[in-house]
């Protein structure tokens, strides 16, 4: 099974299986009118490390703009209690991810204070697709800090 694996400052590793990442790449902007896209990820916390296994993609009732996207529709939170339930409360939303018209993204202010005020008390993965790159970040309760790719 093909993953990315990330690593954080504190030695914690964050596996991403490949068809997560292929969905996510599949949103990049790369034509002039192109919406921001994103949604959710599921996975498991193994001991302190995190394994994302699933994801939502943009649903109808989600705001895109080119510049901006607003999880609105109801099936991100139902794909998560399904995983939940099915995973018998192994699998949980364990980040978020959208894109960003721009080569090389770095998170917004927007994107910050949205994190810093709505993620919940406890480690999540997050990540901003550019139309060449990802940028890769972990919450950490309190702080949010970039992640390296070692794999």
């Amino acid at each position: 099974m093909q993953q990315t694996v990330l690593r954080s400052s504190q030695d914690q590793l964050i596996l991403i299986e490949h068809q997560v990442i292929q969905v996510i790449d599949s949103f990049r902007q790369l034509k002039t009118l192109d919406k921001e896209a994103g949604g959710i990820m599921i996975g498991e916390y193994r001991d302190k490390h995190l394994r994302v296994t699933g994801l939502t993609r943009p649903g109808v009732l989600d705001h895109r703009y080119r510049n901006g996207f607003h999880r609105k529709s109801p099936h991100h939170q139902a794909y998560a209690t399904m995983c939940w339930i099915q995973s018998k409360s192994l699998q949980v939303w364990l980040g978020e991810w959208h894109s960003h018209p721009e080569d090389h993204p770095t998170p917004s202010s927007i994107d910050l204070d949205n994190w810093k005020s709505k993620l919940p008390n406890r480690h999540m993965i997050l990540i901003i697709q550019g139309r060449i790159s990802r940028w890769w970040g972990l919450w950490d309760g309190k702080s949010i800090t970039a992640l390296e790719v070692i794999g």
